[in-house]
C-alpha cells in the first residue's frame, strides 16, 4: 500500500481537498478558493491522509522511504496540511530532509510555511490571494498569488515577482514556467534541476 503517488523522478503527497467540516484538509481555504476548486476526492487521497493521521512521524518517514525510489517529494498536489497536523507534518518534512530528500510544495498553512524555512533542500510556497500581501510576505520566503482563470500563479521571492508557474488543471506546480519572455514546458522536478521556478536561487545541499 503506497501512501504517495510515485512517479519516475518524484513522489507526491495528495490529501483530500475541501473544508475540514466536510472531511477535507483545507483548514485555511477561502470562499474564493473553494468556489474555483475543481479537484475531486478519491480513495488514494483518503488512504494517504488516514495513514498520516494514524501514525507517528517516524513510521510515516520509514513508509515513504520504503515505498519510493525517488528522492524528491512534492507536498499537497491536492488538499493541504490541516492546522492540527502542522507539527507532525513538519516533523516528517525535517526527517526526510535529514535522509537526503529534496522537497517542495504549496500550502496556505502559514505556520507550516514559516517552519519549512529551516529545512534544508526545501522550497514551500505560501499561497496568498492578496497580491500586495503575497509580495510583502515574500521577504520571508516564497509566496504564490493564484490566478483562478488561467490556473497559474505568480511566484514572489524577496519582494519581487520572479516568475509565473502553472497551466495544470487544479494545480499550480505543473505545465509551464515563464521567466520574462521565456516560456518553458516544465514540472517541479525540472525546475529543481534547472534552478528556476520554486527553486529560484536554490542551493542544493549534498
Amino acid at each position: 500500500m503506497n501512501i504517495l503517488l510515485n512517479l519516475k523522478d518524484r513522489s507526491e503527497v495528495a490529501f483530500p481537498p475541501g473544508r475540514i467540516d466536510e472531511d477535507g484538509t483545507c483548514s485555511f481555504s477561502t470562499p474564493r478558493c473553494r468556489a474555483n476548486c475543481n479537484l475531486k476526492r478519491n480513495f488514494f487521497q483518503e488512504r494517504a491522509y488516514t495513514y498520516f493521521k494514524e501514525n507517528f512521524p517516524e513510521k510515516i518517514v520509514r513508509k515513504i522511504i520504503e515505498d519510493t525510489k525517488a528522492r524528491h517529494v512534492e507536498w499537497f498536489i491536492t488538499g493541504d496540511c490541516p492546522d492540527d497536523m502542522t507539527v507532525k507534518i513538519n516533523a516528517v518534512m525535517r526527517s526526510l530532509a535529514g535522509d537526503g530528500f529534496t522537497q517542495n510544495g504549496f500550502t496556505r498553512n502559514e505556520l507550516l510555511w514559516y517552519k519549512s524555512h529551516k529545512i534544508i533542500n526545501f522550497r514551500m510556497a505560501l499561497t496568498v490571494e492578496d497580491i500586495l500581501k503575497a509580495q510583502r510576505m515574500s521577504i520571508f520566503g516564497l509566496t504564490a498569488y493564484p490566478n483562478y482563470n488561467s490556473w497559474t500563479c505568480d511566484i514572489f521571492y524577496r519582494g519581487d515577482m520572479v516568475m509565473n508557474c502553472g497551466g495544470g488543471i487544479g494545480t499550480c506546480g505543473a505545465g509551464f514556467v515563464t521567466e520574462g519572455e521565456e516560456v518553458y514546458p516544465e514540472d517541479c522536478i525540472e525546475c529543481l534541476d534547472h534552478v528556476r521556478g520554486c527553486f529560484y536561487e536554490f542551493k542544493k545541499v549534498a
